[in-house]
């Protein structure tokens, strides 16, 4: 992703997997920290990589699926002997993380299903690992190229939470088509969602600043306000974990913003690589939806720290995610076109069986 520095416009990434003369690290932009400083954080050993996927250090779908990915290879290097019984029960640890997001459980399967019991060790497990994350972002990059023709001269998108370049290795999903479509010489405004309680809708804003495309962050209870003065022409979100049948699972919020949209004929669209999909979940009364602390809702982020906003004797509920059925959705952005629900599986099948 494109930021500007004092030095000028460089391009940076969401992780990266370093060697050193010791052993191996995961190098993280530390999302806990913007936008208000761009920060890192190392995770040099695989409990500091999934406490870095737990407390949010690196969130959305495909940038955990990668960092899981390689806690996985940070924890085979500490094994006396790699197996894949040892790396199966690695693996299990690791998606406890964060239980709804499918791309955790996706990267690291993808990964298993491709190893060799003759050649088990920690160069094979990493290239394998490298190409997988390198074909998650181009497959990115490929979302945007077969959408970024919805994105026309005037136009006003509504996104909620963060589904750009920060949750994903590169490019981001939703964001990857309004990114190509502004260096493609489009000029469009996005309005984003705020996204309480952790307010990915200020990282979204973030990296749209640094891309120059023009957007206003609004409260997560003005979307409808706008949607009904006529003031958005299309929403694009990403996914965290998507069915057979084509409901979504994403962030708390989704369901509303889908609902209203529908109510006012304004397309909706899921821009979701194929790690989020879940063939194999049947009902969306299987998905596992993680309930975050409390906390997260009874105190807002500040400069300098969080600062309490409820009375301290108020229960809190906080679900992290909801659940939007498929006739609530214009189209699903894949890197094989924008699919109706009735294409997932026969795309998905063709791909990968």
């Amino acid at each position: 992703m494109k930021i500007k520095t004092e030095n000028g416009v460089e391009e940076i990434k969401t992780i990266q997997f370093i060697k050193t003369e010791a052993n191996f690290k995961i190098r993280l932009i530390d999302q806990r920290k913007l936008p208000f400083a761009l920060k890192y954080f190392d995770a040099n050993n695989v409990d500091e990589a999934i406490l870095a996927i737990s407390n949010m250090t690196v969130r959305g779908a495909p940038a955990i699926g990668a960092t899981g990915l390689y806690a996985l290879i940070l924890g085979a290097q500490d094994m006396d002997k790699i197996d894949k019984i040892n790396l199966q029960e690695l693996r299990d640890k690791i998606v406890k993380a964060r239980p709804t997001a499918k791309d955790l459980e996706s990267f690291i399967d993808l990964l298993l299903s491709r190893l060799n019991e003759s050649k088990l060790d920690l160069e094979t497990l990493l290239e394998l690992a490298d190409e997988i994350v390198k074909d998650s972002e181009q497959e990115c990059l490929e979302i945007g190229e077969q959408s970024k023709h919805l994105i026309t001269e005037g136009m006003t998108l509504l996104t909620h939470c963060n589904a750009g370049a920060l949750a994903t290795v590169d490019w981001g999903t939703a964001l990857a088509p309004m990114r190509l479509a502004k260096r493609d010489g489009v000029n469009f405004k996005v309005f984003v969602d705020e996204t309480r309680p952790r307010l990915q809708g200020m990282l979204t804003a973030w990296e749209l600043q640094h891309e120059e495309i023009e957007h206003n962050i609004i409260t997560d209870n003005a979307a409808g306000f706008f949607m009904q003065q006529g003031k958005i022409d299309m929403v694009i979100t990403g996914t965290d974990r998507v069915l057979r049948d084509g409901t979504v699972t994403n962030k708390i919020g989704t369901f509303e913003k889908a609902v209203v949209a529908k109510s006012f004929g304004i397309p909706f669209y899921i821009a979701m690589p194929w790690s989020t999909y879940d063939p194999d979940t049947v009902s969306a009364a299987d998905i596992p939806i993680e309930y975050r602390n409390g906390n997260e809702v009874s105190h807002v982020k500040t400069p300098t720290g969080y600062e309490r906003v409820s009375p301290e004797d108020s229960e809190l509920l906080n679900p992290a995610f909801d659940i939007t059925a498929p006739e609530f959705i214009t189209g699903y952005i894949t890197r094989d076109g924008i699919l109706s629900q009735n294409q997932l599986q026969q795309y998905y099948e063709k791909r990968y069986k």
